[in-house]
């Protein structure tokens, strides 16, 4: 069932290289949106504006913890993205915990890791705490940077090793800011 995310929320320049873009409506999720060559991860869609013009767009997340990619896998995920043309951008991430680069297709999978996520969903978040679904992003995070990341959470003097967390921590605040108890930068 699709989802939608409130509007604006201003999408990670990490992904759009640095342009300047603000949402005009709500963006579509589907997670675990299945294709006949298989199922996408998670499938966004939505409208931004850049530079006085609106642009559709497709978001295509392929995501891996423990695996490798599938035979051929994001090359027939790319045959069905060229199959069903619409928005004007698409933007494909090959999610994995290291970063490593897609090995099943050439069209542009942007690596991402898990970390990284979290600093943009950490980023994104700032102004949600009244929205729904914020609860359930908080969760999230909490579950990617434990069990995926390895980051000892509740951080404390008392955690095995409470410095894996400097470079999240330095993503989402910038290396001269920090966190005030309710989450926001100070």
């Amino acid at each position: 069932m699709p989802v939608d995310l409130p509007c604006p929320l201003q999408l990670s320049q990490d992904l759009l290289e640095g342009r300047q873009v603000h949402l005009t409506r709500p963006v579509e999720v589907r997670p675990k949106r299945p294709i006949p060559c298989g199922r996408i991860d998670i499938l966004a869609e939505g409208r931004w504006e850049e530079n006085g013009q609106e642009v559709t767009w497709r978001l295509v997340i392929e995501a891996k913890i423990d695996a490798e990619e599938g035979e051929k896998q994001l090359a027939l995920y790319d045959e069905w993205i060229e199959e069903h043309p619409g928005p004007t951008e698409v933007l494909r991430v090959f999610l994995t915990p290291d970063g490593r680069k897609a090995k099943t297709s050439s069209a542009g999978w942007q690596p991402l890791t898990f970390l990284e996520l979290a600093g943009i969903l950490r980023r994104a978040s700032a102004g949600l705490q009244n929205k729904p679904g914020y609860h359930y992003l908080r969760y999230y995070l909490t579950g990617v940077l434990k069990d995926i990341c390895g980051i000892p959470l509740p951080i404390s003097s008392t955690s095995p090793n409470p410095y894996q967390a400097l470079h999240y921590l330095q993503s989402v605040l910038g290396t001269n800011e920090t966190e005030a108890d309710d989450g926001h930068s100070r």
